[in-house]
């Protein structure tokens, strides 16, 4: 009588045991999914540079682009014909962020955006500050939609993909 007792509880945690990995790997795959935002963009790649930049220092973001040339076997296996990597940061937000002490959210800035070009199509990436946001406590939920808000202006040329 208690082996049977034994196995219904092993079969049991065996069960949790299974739901928690499946658990798990939808979270990860969603996660993934949902960080990135993606943008094809109508305009030609230096345009696309252009737009983004001068948007976002419309709206008072410091902005430092530069192109990303790989070297050597890495420019072999290059899956873009240009890549463009942006880093905006916005004294405002930062000041923001980091005010909590233990609790600031350092990892929401600065902002870094990637514009690259596959044959003609010209696609815009950078991570969801929005969906980033969630992971973090209430205090930065201010900062983190004027920066949700300051996004939208300077992509709002770009169609979302």
């Amino acid at each position: 009588m208690t082996s049977i007792y034994r196995t219904r509880i092993l079969w049991g945690l065996a069960g949790l045991l299974a739901g928690v990995i499946a658990s798990v790997a939808v979270l990860v795959v969603t996660v993934r999914s949902s960080i990135i935002d993606e943008y094809q963009s109508s305009l030609s790649f230096p345009a696309t540079v252009d737009q983004i930049v001068s948007n976002a220092q419309a709206r008072g973001w410091r902005v430092t682009s530069h192109p990303l040339e790989p070297t050597g076997e890495a420019a072999l296996e290059k899956h873009a014909d240009h890549i463009q990597v942006i880093h905006l940061c916005n004294n405002n937000y930062t000041e923001d962020l980091l005010a909590f002490g233990h609790n600031r959210s350092v990892a929401m800035v600065p902002s870094t955006i990637v514009v690259y070009q596959q044959g003609p199509a010209v696609r815009v990436a950078h991570v969801d500050n929005a969906a980033m946001g969630r992971f973090f406590r209430r205090e930065s939920a201010g900062a983190i939609r004027g920066v949700r808000n300051d996004e939208k202006e300077i992509f709002g040329f770009l169609a979302k993909r």
